[in-house]
């Protein structure tokens, strides 16, 4: 996927890809990458952002390949295990922060957001 769609308002109805996407990440890497209120505020309506289906031939209701999660001025943003090493979270953080130039969290210390991090230029 080269471009991705813009950042839209996420229901509660977007909770179970959302927290699927997660254990998937807590499962590889044992951190979840949303926090508690992240999550409460997204099954409140009170949250925005940008979700990457993934490539399973079935328009991503089988899951998310990635997500960017705005939340009170912060993004957290999730890549899938199976769609680590493809540019996707880099990516992915240019598009976010295009739309809302906050800070972003990672929740421990991951080897790829720390090369993120360090990168000299994300845009």
């Amino acid at each position: 996927m080269t471009g991705f769609p813009p950042s839209q308002r996420l229901s509660p109805a977007d909770l179970p890809r959302l927290r699927e996407l997660a254990d998937r990440c807590r499962a590889e890497d044992g951190l979840t990458p949303f926090n508690d209120q992240t999550l409460a505020l997204i099954g409140q309506g009170r949250a925005e952002g940008v979700v990457v289906p993934g490539d399973d031939g079935n328009d991503g209701r089988n899951g998310l390949d990635a997500a960017a999660v705005h939340a009170d001025g912060v993004w957290e943003i999730a890549v899938a295990p199976a769609a680590r090493r493809r540019g996707l979270g880099r990516r992915l953080l240019n598009a976010a922060r295009r739309h809302a130039p906050d800070p972003c969290w990672a929740h421990g210390a991951h080897p790829a957001a720390r090369r993120l991090a360090a990168a000299p230029r994300l845009a």
